[in-house]
């Protein structure tokens, strides 16, 4: 196993005491006993999500990482065991004059490699949040905390300098990022996103609290404002941008615009690999169809799964092709959320 320092490579009987042999410091895990992961591959998890360490990225973001890392992987060349076998039982068969059974051969096997290979393309997440927190716990006890880890509200200050505060009622947002969740807010936050794009970010719960409402009231007062709900595929965030509109304290009765950017549950079904399976009775609402419904009755998706450098490449490029690329809440944003968003990126995500 090498080492993520130094990058020595040891047998399991030269780091006793799981120590490198050749600098000396600690391993964070040791797969011979038993831990799912190794050192050089929680790494590579926190340089992919950091994009080599120049964006600040979220624990939810780490989690989907790592998770991505150590799910079940793909038994490769086996799967494809079936097919072969299914071949050359048919051509045994029909060398013995027995077409039927190759016929039978052939069907039977070709159908169970079909069905291995589809279910291996759909197995969804499965690293629990408390198993990911003991692995943080043990990777920041052996290397220490990444330094591009937004750290949660708790650890940061509670209010914003006064003066700052009373500088916000003066500006004039003609743009606004409403998220489902203080996670996604944090993100786009802590990467400058408000600031390039001169665009207000809350999360409906009232994120940041220290300017939420002065920055809200500032918005509702704005009949030029556009804004965009940004979302997790999940039965809230998928009423986001619907109740953005229809309460009060938002933007009922206003002539404001609400584009729903992401992520609703047809854009997250093509990318089983990063589903969560969850089960729930999903409520009918207007925001949501009955298959959706049904969708969210079993699986969601986060925005944290998304790296976090392209995703705000990506819904800087919604806003921009907005009300084009953006519409209503019957799932507009397919412009940024598919594979085919190259224009702004370079090209598509790799999930690996």
């Amino acid at each position: 196993m090498k080492c993520a320092r130094c990058g020595h490579d040891s047998k399991y009987p030269e780091r006793a005491g799981r120590k490198c042999p050749g600098c000396g410091g600690r391993f964070a895990f040791e797969p011979r006993e038993g831990d799912p992961i190794n050192d050089v591959a929680f790494d590579k998890a926190l340089d992919w999500v950091s994009s080599g360490g120049t964006v600040a990225f979220t624990m939810g973001n780490l989690h989907h990482a790592v998770a991505r890392r150590i799910a079940p992987k793909s038994f490769g060349c086996l799967l494809y065991a079936p097919f072969v076998v299914g071949i050359l039982g048919g051509m045994v068969a029909v060398g013995a004059g027995r077409p039927g059974l190759a016929a039978t051969l052939l069907l039977g096997f070709f159908g169970l490699g079909a069905a291995l290979l589809v279910g291996n393309k759909r197995r969804p997440l499965g690293l629990t949040v408390p198993a990911f927190q003991a692995l943080y716990r043990r990777w920041v006890d052996a290397h220490g905390r990444p330094p591009k880890l937004i750290p949660p509200p708790a650890d940061r200050p509670a209010q914003l300098d006064p003066a700052l505060t009373s500088e916000l009622a003066s500006y004039s947002f003609d743009r606004a990022v409403i998220c489902d969740r203080a996670e996604t807010v944090d993100l786009l936050l802590a990467n400058d996103f408000h600031f390039e794009n001169n665009c207000a970010v809350l999360s409906f719960d009232g994120h940041p609290r220290h300017v939420f409402a002065t920055v809200r009231a500032m918005l509702r007062h704005n009949p030029r404002l556009e804004v965009f709900a940004l979302h997790d595929a999940t039965p809230f965030g998928c009423k986001l941008a619907w109740l953005l509109r229809h309460q009060p304290d938002w933007f009922e009765g206003t002539e404001v615009r609400v584009f729903d950017v992401a992520l609703r549950p047809g854009q997250a079904a093509r990318q089983p690999r990063l589903l969560w399976r969850t089960r729930e009775d999903v409520e009918k609402h207007p925001a949501l169809t009955d298959r959706e419904r049904h969708w969210l009755g079993r699986y969601r998706m986060e925005l944290a799964a998304f790296r976090p450098e392209q995703l705000v490449k990506r819904l800087f490029r919604a806003m921009n092709h907005m009300p084009e690329a953006a519409s209503g809440d019957g799932g507009g944003g397919d412009l940024i959320w598919t594979s085919e968003a190259t224009a702004s990126d370079g090209g598509a995500d790799s999930f690996g």
